[in-house]
């Protein structure tokens, strides 16, 4: 679910009016950050870019960033919500980081 709005604003607000030439890139790897086992995710458009105030108060992905700095403070994890422009000043390279923690990953 904390994959939505990224995912969801590099559509709409990346390569909607791209067409056929619109790219959205999903990476997910395993990380060692902090010294905790952690994965991150790593999205990437080939859209117009995104601005600092993308993450204002009220919209999807402020509310996710939040979030991430709720889980950090409470369940003392590693947990961040990170973006900027794409190489080139083309697109947006969102970068999402959790370590893991028994209550976020037991099934």
């Amino acid at each position: 679910m904390m994959l939505q709005p990224i995912i969801e604003n590099a559509i709409e607000h990346g390569v909607k009016n791209k067409g056929a030439q619109g790219m959205i890139k999903v990476d997910i790897s395993t990380i060692i950050i902090s010294g905790k086992e952690g994965i991150q995710i790593k999205i990437t458009d080939n859209g117009a870019g995104v601005t600092q105030d993308v993450l204002k108060e009220g919209h999807a992905l402020y509310i996710l960033q939040k979030r991430m700095q709720t889980l950090e403070k409470k369940e003392s994890v590693v947990a961040f919500l990170k973006h900027h422009l794409g190489e080139d000043g083309i697109g947006t390279i969102f970068k999402l980081v959790l370590s893991k923690t028994k209550n976020l990953w037991t099934p």
